[in-house]
């Protein structure tokens, strides 16, 4: 996959296509590529149980701002999530807010210019 561009995957959750994407996830982080999963409908410590075996250093890469997990599943729980990167809550004004702080503190910015 060329540089600056981007993968999506979605999927129902109910499907097995969860390890697909974790699992090409972990290749991208090994091939030096920047990887950003945002979990949904998965708790951000069964997301991270996949990519930590074929890639122990993930925490690391976490730290060098390679690997990001936005957590977007928490909140329905009723708990505060422990993430760098969260929502929580589905206001419209208060994910823009935390959208903007997420590009300001990380200094990533989208770009689908292609």
């Amino acid at each position: 996959m060329p540089r600056q561009k981007f993968l999506v995957g979605l999927y129902e959750p109910s499907s097995h296509w969860l390890a697909l994407v974790l699992t090409m996830v972990s290749g991208l982080l090994r091939g030096g590529h920047v990887a950003n999963i945002v979990t949904t409908a998965t708790s951000p410590l069964q997301i991270r149980l996949e990519p930590q075996r074929k890639v122990p250093n993930l925490s690391e890469l976490e730290s060098a701002r390679k690997f990001f997990l936005s957590d977007w599943h928490t909140w329905m729980t009723g708990k505060k999530s422990e993430e760098g990167i969260s929502v929580n809550s589905l206001s419209v004004v208060k994910m823009g807010i935390d959208q903007s702080r997420f590009r300001k503190e990380f200094g990533f910015a989208y770009d689908f210019r292609g």
